[in-house]
């Protein structure tokens, strides 16, 4: 397995990643966030402050050799103890509301898909 690993290519320009909490979010932080939001999807910059508020962490993906960012997720967490409680959610009442998941293709642009 580790031969496989190490035979697969590298990104091209290297990424990073950074983990931020919400109790860490700068307004900087949003508004860079939101600038590339922006790019796929216009949403004003106060509907997307309520959207990552309502979360309790982002990844942040950048290119390393020039910080710019090229693709987030926001994740909120809940207790295990509540997942196990509950149980897998039953089909029917899943959201029926696709999951949109962002990346930078090769040449830099970001493309987005939805996932269902």
């Amino acid at each position: 397995m580790l031969q496989h690993l190490l035979r697969l290519p590298r990104h091209s320009p290297a990424v990073t990643l950074e983990s931020v909490r919400k109790e860490s979010y700068s307004e900087a932080l949003i508004q860079e966030l939101h600038a590339v939001s922006s790019s796929l999807m216009a949403e004003s910059l106060e509907h997307f402050h309520v959207h990552a508020l309502a979360n309790d962490l982002v990844h942040v993906f950048r290119r390393a050799d020039t910080g710019r960012i090229i693709g987030f997720q926001f994740w909120r967490t809940a207790p295990i103890s509540t997942a196990l409680r509950r149980g897998p959610m039953p089909r029917s009442t899943r959201s029926s509301a696709p999951t949109v998941v962002m990346w930078a293709s090769g040449s830099g642009s970001l493309r987005a898909t939805s996932l269902h």
